[in-house]
Protein backbone atom coordinates (compact mmCIF):
# COMPACT_ATOMS: atom_id res chain seq x y z
CA UNK A 1 0.00 0.00 0.00
CA UNK A 2 1.74 3.45 -0.85
CA UNK A 3 1.23 6.27 1.53
CA UNK A 4 0.14 9.30 -0.37
CA UNK A 5 3.35 11.89 -0.25
CA UNK A 6 1.38 14.19 1.45
CA UNK A 7 0.36 12.26 4.00
CA UNK A 8 2.36 11.23 7.14
CA UNK A 9 0.45 8.28 7.57
CA UNK A 10 -1.22 9.38 11.21
CA UNK A 11 -4.03 11.93 12.40
CA UNK A 12 -3.00 13.52 15.45
CA UNK A 13 -5.51 14.62 17.78
CA UNK A 14 -6.91 17.85 18.62
CA UNK A 15 -3.85 19.86 20.15
CA UNK A 16 -1.07 17.75 18.61
CA UNK A 17 1.59 18.48 17.09
CA UNK A 18 2.41 17.59 13.03
CA UNK A 19 5.54 16.63 11.16
CA UNK A 20 6.66 20.29 9.66
CA UNK A 21 9.00 19.00 7.55
CA UNK A 22 8.95 17.22 3.76
CA UNK A 23 9.72 13.80 3.63
CA UNK A 24 12.16 12.59 0.63
CA UNK A 25 11.76 9.38 -0.89
CA UNK A 26 14.28 6.46 -1.90
CA UNK A 27 13.42 3.50 -4.03
CA UNK A 28 13.66 0.51 -1.85
CA UNK A 29 12.64 -3.07 -3.75
CA UNK A 30 10.37 -1.38 -5.40
CA UNK A 31 8.67 0.51 -2.26
CA UNK A 32 9.28 4.11 -1.31
CA UNK A 33 11.23 4.76 1.77
CA UNK A 34 10.69 8.37 3.60
CA UNK A 35 13.71 10.31 5.04
CA UNK A 36 14.56 13.51 6.32
CA UNK A 37 17.93 14.74 5.58
CA UNK A 38 17.87 18.10 8.10
CA UNK A 39 20.93 20.11 8.73
CA UNK A 40 24.00 21.38 7.17
CA UNK A 41 25.35 19.33 4.53
CA UNK A 42 29.07 19.50 5.69
CA UNK A 43 28.34 18.52 9.21
CA UNK A 44 29.07 15.59 11.00
CA UNK A 45 25.92 13.41 10.05
CA UNK A 46 23.79 11.30 12.43
CA UNK A 47 21.71 8.26 11.42
CA UNK A 48 18.56 8.52 13.60
CA UNK A 49 16.64 4.64 13.45
CA UNK A 50 13.02 4.42 15.03
CA UNK A 51 12.23 0.99 16.57
CA UNK A 52 8.94 -0.59 15.67
CA UNK A 53 5.96 0.59 16.32
CA UNK A 54 7.52 4.09 15.77
CA UNK A 55 8.31 6.24 13.06
CA UNK A 56 10.86 9.65 12.48
CA UNK A 57 8.34 11.77 13.66
CA UNK A 58 9.44 10.38 17.55
CA UNK A 59 12.42 12.60 16.98
CA UNK A 60 10.90 15.94 16.36
CA UNK A 61 11.96 17.67 19.37
CA UNK A 62 15.46 16.36 19.66
CA UNK A 63 16.31 16.81 15.64
CA UNK A 64 15.66 20.32 16.19
CA UNK A 65 18.46 20.62 18.92
CA UNK A 66 20.71 18.86 16.82
CA UNK A 67 20.38 20.73 13.68
CA UNK A 68 20.67 23.46 15.93
CA UNK A 69 24.31 22.09 16.90
CA UNK A 70 25.19 22.13 13.25
CA UNK A 71 24.69 18.07 13.02
CA UNK A 72 23.48 16.55 9.59
CA UNK A 73 20.56 14.50 10.85
CA UNK A 74 19.13 11.43 8.46
CA UNK A 75 15.73 10.14 9.72
CA UNK A 76 14.63 7.02 7.28
CA UNK A 77 10.70 5.75 8.02
CA UNK A 78 11.46 2.10 7.68
CA UNK A 79 9.20 0.21 5.20
CA UNK A 80 5.96 -0.18 6.71
CA UNK A 81 5.60 2.46 9.30
CA UNK A 82 5.30 6.54 9.33
CA UNK A 83 5.33 8.13 5.38
CA UNK A 84 7.11 5.02 3.73
CA UNK A 85 4.85 2.59 2.14
CA UNK A 86 3.37 -0.13 4.30
CA UNK A 87 3.27 -3.24 2.48
CA UNK A 88 0.22 -5.33 2.30
CA UNK A 89 2.13 -9.05 2.61
CA UNK A 90 2.27 -10.39 6.07
CA UNK A 91 5.80 -11.78 5.34
CA UNK A 92 7.01 -8.51 5.21
CA UNK A 93 6.87 -7.60 8.43
CA UNK A 94 8.30 -10.95 10.30
CA UNK A 95 11.59 -11.16 11.34
CA UNK A 96 13.09 -13.27 8.33
CA UNK A 97 11.44 -10.63 6.21
CA UNK A 98 13.38 -7.98 7.47
CA UNK A 99 16.91 -9.66 7.10
CA UNK A 100 16.17 -11.32 3.53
Amino acid sequence: MATHANCDGHTPAAGHETCRVRAAYVAVDGLRMAYLDEGPSEGPTILVLHSEPTWGFLYRRMLQRLIEAALRCVVPDLIGFGRSDKPTEQFVYTYAGHVA
